[in-house]
């Protein structure tokens, strides 16, 4: 019984809002009419401001008729001030981005001198290739992997890397890590390229 009262009350206190919300569509409709059909002279034909108010009238009707739709109103002006933010946002990632792209190039070869770079990339080329198993191409693959760059294969020791023709894929594999880092360098040798 309760809730047939309520119910009742509700469509008591929304019919008004139905009424008047018909009532200034069919007003807006009205003069939109006049002014289309020349029944109103050329000065009062439809210019920016009519557009705005016809435009207001109708969200106006549209909040009496639906009131719940207000609070969704609110929720875009504050989604708008959000993807302001984001905005702002994208911009200082794009300006943090260069930077650090530019850190990097500078800090490259003092984080990772040229041969360890041709060693990473030898290694993604995978076409069997060969070095001198020399002193220096030991100490430079075990930085490497101290970096975890590179990994040893099973059963392989960097220490028995020796002889005039080492096949670098036989004994070590690029991780997971190298293989980004190998990406980066790329990546970062492309821009360089370009702004030359």
């Amino acid at each position: 019984m309760n809730s047939q009262a309520s119910s009742k009350g509700s469509e008591s206190v929304s019919t008004p809002r139905v009424i008047i919300a018909i009532l200034l569509i069919i007003g807006v409709l009205a003069y939109t009419t006049a002014v289309v059909t020349g029944h109103l002279p050329a000065e009062r034909r439809i210019d920016a401001i009519n557009i705005t108010i016809i435009v207001i009238v109708l969200v106006l009707a549209f909040f009496l008729m639906n009131p719940q739709e207000f609070s969704r109103l609110k929720l875009l002006q504050m989604f708008g001030f959000r993807l302001e933010m984001l905005e702002r946002v994208k911009e200082k990632q794009e300006e943090q981005e260069a930077q650090l792209k530019y850190i990097m190039r500078s800090m490259l070869p003092l984080l990772l001198p040229e041969n360890e770079r041709l060693h990473l990339f030898r290694l993604a080329r995978e076409d069997g290739s060969r070095c001198n198993g020399t002193f220096q191409l030991r100490t430079e693959l075990r930085r490497l992997r101290s970096l975890r760059l590179i990994s040893m294969r099973p059963g392989e020791h960097i220490r028995f890397m020796k002889g005039n023709s080492v096949e670098l894929a036989k004994f070590v594999q690029l991780t997971k890590l190298g293989e980004e880092w190998i990406e980066r360098i790329r990546e970062l040798d492309e821009t360089e390229n370009r702004d030359q």
